[in-house]
């Protein structure tokens, strides 16, 4: 199990799915902490 964490160290995302989520869920949300966070780098693609 993988916990993702904004950057106010909030859990936003959990998954088992490591690659799926990078693929199907990542892009929204990408665009929901981009908002709530946007001084922060939130790359398109995160392993670039």
């Amino acid at each position: 199990m993988v916990h993702l964490l904004a950057p106010n160290k909030r859990p936003v995302q959990m998954t088992q799915d490591l690659a799926g989520f990078w693929t199907r869920l990542y892009p929204q949300v990408r665009k929901e902490l981009s908002r709530r966070y946007p001084r922060h780098s939130w790359p398109e693609i995160p392993s670039a």
